[in-house]
């Protein structure tokens, strides 16, 4: 916009979606559990970002983003032990999406007019966005509800937590136009 402040943005791909079988600790004692758990693409986000150059090549920087939201599932599960069991039950956790915003500080050096290399630090705080959780399971097959379903109940959702503070190290490299 000037000579001093910048506008751009960054958009992170984030990571694939995945699915596979693996073994997991087991609600019941001598057997193992095995399940299918899968992931949508997660980590995915947008920012919006400001640098202002306060003395040379020395910037401050505001920024603000959404980070994309994405589900976790868990079902299939198998207990292997004096005997093999199929139990009728999946949990669908779904994370909303997250909004944050950081502050920073950054040193940008231009070579060759259009050539750029740079380092930022910087601090910010996202939201923890909403968490919920979708329980399908067979009552009658448990005889009332799974023990699994009321561990959750009772020590809550492992990733339910307040909004949460990061820091980032950035090292660039681009081209100006």
């Amino acid at each position: 916009i000037t000579n001093k402040f910048f506008v751009g943005f960054t958009y992170n791909i984030g990571e694939k979606s995945d699915s596979n079988y693996s073994s997991a600790p087991s609600s019941y004692i001598d057997y193992r559990q095995i399940g299918e758990f899968s992931n949508s693409r997660y980590g995915e986000y947008f920012v919006f970002r400001t640098q202002y150059f306060f003395y040379d090549n020395f910037y401050g920087s505001l920024n603000a983003g959404v980070e994309k939201g994405f589900t976790k599932e868990e079902k299939n599960l198998i207990y292997i032990g004096r005997n093999i069991e199929y139990q009728p039950y999946s949990k669908i956790t779904t994370f909303s999406n997250r909004y944050f915003g950081t502050m920073g500080i950054g040193y940008r050096r231009e070579f060759f007019e259009n050539f750029i290399l740079g380092i930022e630090f910087e601090y910010g705080i996202i939201n923890s966005g909403k968490i919920k959780d979708h329980y399908t399971f067979d009552p009658v097959y448990f005889n009332g509800f799974p023990l699994k379903y009321i561990q959750d109940l009772y020590f809550g959702n492992q990733y339910k937590m307040g909004n949460s503070e990061f820091s980032v190290i950035s090292f660039y490299a681009g081209i100006a136009l």
